[in-house]
């Protein structure tokens, strides 16, 4: 299975456990969008379009990009600002982005991809723009066949020296405690970068 296909776009839509859309609504997300600065809010592969429809929920200024075609003609027809694009190219992103996302994205990557991405990000993002990576945790990476890189702190850290951008923090979400994400699936790894 590869992500721009149409099973992945029925696998993402399946693996969700009930009550999955309120948790994200009521906790995770607003969390998130405290992390920004004021404008436009990216979502770089979105997915099955969570996000998005948060988003539009508050008001805000958004678009996304994917590179699946079945999961942007869904989310396009109803009313959404989304464009099929590779998140390592960004072709048909204009700048300067003042916030981006990307959600469970990097480690469908390999390491080369992820490079690409970043030196894309720091040609298209505005100066002093918020970035936010959330990647699965241990237990959470074993659990999909199509990942492909590990995305630690470490690799995370190569990536801000390497493009002169700073980690402004990390933490572990919902469960903030390091070590976790070896037993449970569903902690995830946050990371915040300003550009």
């Amino acid at each position: 299975m590869q992500t721009n296909e149409e099973s992945y776009k029925e696998h993402l839509e399946e693996k969700y456990l009930p009550g999955r859309d309120k948790y994200l609504q009521w906790f995770f997300f607003p969390k998130l969008v405290k992390q920004f600065t004021d404008g436009n809010v990216l979502d770089l592969g979105f997915g099955t379009g969570g996000f998005l429809r948060f988003l539009k929920s508050k008001n805000k200024t958004f678009s996304g990009i994917d590179s699946n075609p079945f999961l942007v003609e869904d989310l396009a027809k109803q009313g959404f600002s989304v464009k099929l694009d590779d998140i390592t190219k960004l072709d048909t992103v204009v700048g300067p982005v003042k916030n981006a996302i990307t959600d469970n994205v990097l480690e469908h990557l390999d390491l080369e991809q992820i490079y690409n991405v970043f030196s894309s990000l720091k040609q298209k993002m505005a100066k002093g723009g918020v970035l936010i990576v959330i990647v699965p945790l241990e237990k959470g990476y074993q659990r999909d066949p199509t990942h492909k890189t590990f995305v630690n702190k470490e690799l995370i850290e190569q990536m801000c020296n390497k493009y002169q951008i700073k980690l402004q923090k990390s933490f572990f979400h919902p469960i903030n405690i390091n070590g976790i994400g070896k037993w449970l699936y569903l902690n995830m790894q946050v990371y915040v970068i300003t550009f």
